[in-house]
């Protein structure tokens, strides 16, 4: 007979390997992350649909749902799923005290998936895109409003791990601003994407130096204007009664598709066994999807939109920043895991094999992410004369569209290209 605490742990193994929980979660998203890539919407909202949607990958249906309505036009039922996964995500917030435990004696991949911070901000920059593609900003702007409150929420919480800004996330809600007419809050976003930019060390786009300078000059800020003069050596700009006069269009693509996570075995050593134990950890392949500049096309000409947000990079940023305390829980869980299978060994030595085969089995990496986000967004930001204007968007089509620009008017149109394609 087995002793209490190994069949407790075989109990825990069958369970969770016959829930999923022992094959990884980029493994079982194969098909829709390849059906991304290849530009086949339909095919991976089809696929996914397919599979059964667990509890703890809930979060991640949703998200994905979610991004292939938008993908495919569908904004408002985007938004009805973007709005269920922000419930979803509060909820788990605190997670329940089993699956803290499950997680410790198992794999993380066990407990149910809240998102990253990045992911909680870019559910709320998509839930604004797709408001300004329905023409409502206002809505729009309660979203950036939100993801400014998440963000003081998780400066307060010291032990939240993973990255907590975003560039795009703060620009947006600048352009959001100054379509309301909300100078001041405009310029604060500017200023915050600025800032992160610098945090970064990456150069800060010309389109926001514009910005800077722009609402700078216009609010009567001297001394911060010259300050960013000095530091852009800009000397023209768009000034403000242009833009005022005049209309702006607002170009926003995603490029591609983040990489998925992948699982890598390592050996580490354990100070409590004094020996090096095997542990699985996320990781990311070599290959990183390049930027290549897409263009605008307006009439007769052909404008190169700048990058403002690369996601590539971020999700990497954001894995390197919880490395480290992942592979400390890791190592722990398989200290515990080869506690077990000694003790069960000096009862029964069959009941030892078995706990600790059930440890390496159990040793899965938690690869799970919200998979269908951009590589990497770029925006074109372009002052226009009002009237009609034949736009060929970004793209494998390059979609066509008559626009019609008002004096004053600020348009956003949000595109996407499943590759690279310029």
């Amino acid at each position: 007979m087995f002793p209490g605490q190994t069949r407790w742990l075989v109990l825990i193994v069958l369970s969770t390997c016959l829930s999923a929980g022992c094959v990884t979660y980029s493994l079982r998203q194969s098909d829709i992350y390849q059906a991304l890539n290849n530009g086949d919407y339909a095919f991976a909202l089809q696929v996914l649909e397919t599979q059964k949607a667990g509890r703890r990958d809930r979060v991640l249906y949703q998200l994905n749902k979610a991004m292939l309505l938008r993908l495919s036009g569908d904004y408002l039922a985007s938004n009805a799923l973007l709005e269920e996964a922000k419930g979803t995500m509060q909820r788990l917030a605190a997670t329940s005290i089993t699956e803290n435990i499950t997680s410790v004696a198992v794999n993380e991949a066990t407990r149910s998936y809240a998102g990253q911070p990045y992911e909680h901000l870019f559910l709320y920059v998509y839930k604004a895109l797709n408001y300004l593609a329905l023409s409502q900003p206002d809505s729009a702007r309660v979203e950036m409003l939100q993801a400014d409150v998440k963000i003081k929420e998780w400066l307060a919480d010291k032990s939240l791990e993973g990255v907590k800004a975003s560039a795009f996330m703060r620009y947006l809600s600048g352009l959001v601003f100054e379509m309301l007419g909300e100078w001041s809050d405009a310029l604060i976003a500017y200023r915050k994407a600025h800032e992160i930019y610098r945090h970064n060390e990456r150069s800060t786009p010309g389109f926001l130096q514009h910005d800077l300078l722009r609402l700078t000059a216009f609010q009567g800020l001297q001394d911060e204007h010259r300050m960013f003069q000095q530091l852009f050596g800009l000397e023209d700009w768009p000034a403000m009664q242009a833009l005022q006069d005049n209309a702006e269009l607002i170009v926003v693509h995603g490029q591609g598709f983040v990489s998925a996570l992948q699982q890598q075995l390592i050996y580490s050593f354990s100070t409590e066994l004094k020996h090096n134990v095997q542990i699985a950890l996320p990781h990311y392949a070599e290959f990183y999807p390049s930027v290549v500049p897409v263009s605008v096309g307006i009439d007769q000409k052909w404008l190169q939109a700048g990058p403002v947000e690369n996601l590539e990079q971020l999700v990497r940023d954001n894995l390197a920043a919880r490395l480290p305390g992942i592979t400390l829980r890791a190592v722990a869980r398989v200290v515990v895991k080869k506690k077990l299978a000694a003790e069960a060994r000096d009862e029964h030595f069959f009941a030892g094999v078995v706990a600790d085969i059930a440890g390496l089995v159990t040793e899965v990496a938690d690869t799970r992410s919200w998979l269908s986000l951009p590589a990497n967004i770029q925006l074109l930001r372009v002052v226009l004369p009002p009237g009609e204007y034949r736009v060929r968007l970004p793209g494998h089509d390059r979609t066509e569209r008559i626009i019609h620009l008002q004096a004053g008017e600020k348009k956003i149109i949000s595109t996407h290209s499943s590759s690279t394609y310029h």
